[in-house]
């Protein structure tokens, strides 16, 4: 049997939140359908602040899937941000402390 492993890239300031799931057989139905209801349990008031209420989550299956199966390969997906303010420096934080995950060289040059 594979093993699920899932990779996840992007800020919470970023234009999306990216993820990309192997492990999947092929075969499988992926359901967006099933995927957004979990999406729109955030928008119940749970999380750590109002950004919750702001965001319609949705995801959007770039890669991995045909006509909603899996193929086998890694599934791409994305959740697009509508509160994309990264490059606006009057809104988004300055990042003092690198993510943890971060790599240390890639900290490092972002000083």
């Amino acid at each position: 049997m594979p093993r699920l492993f899932c990779q996840t890239a992007g800020e919470s300031h970023g234009p999306a939140v990216l993820a990309v799931v192997t492990g999947i057989p092929a075969g499988l139905r992926v359901n967006t359908d099933s995927i957004n209801a979990e999406l729109a349990r955030r928008q119940q008031g749970y999380g750590r602040g109002a950004r919750q209420a702001i965001e319609k989550d949705t995801i959007q299956v770039l890669a991995g899937t045909r006509q909603g199966i899996a193929i086998g390969s890694p599934i791409a997906l994305r959740i697009a941000n509508r509160d994309n303010r990264i490059d606006d420096p009057e809104q988004t934080p300055h990042c003092t402390d690198p993510d943890p995950a971060t790599p240390i060289w890639q900290a490092a040059s972002n000083g």
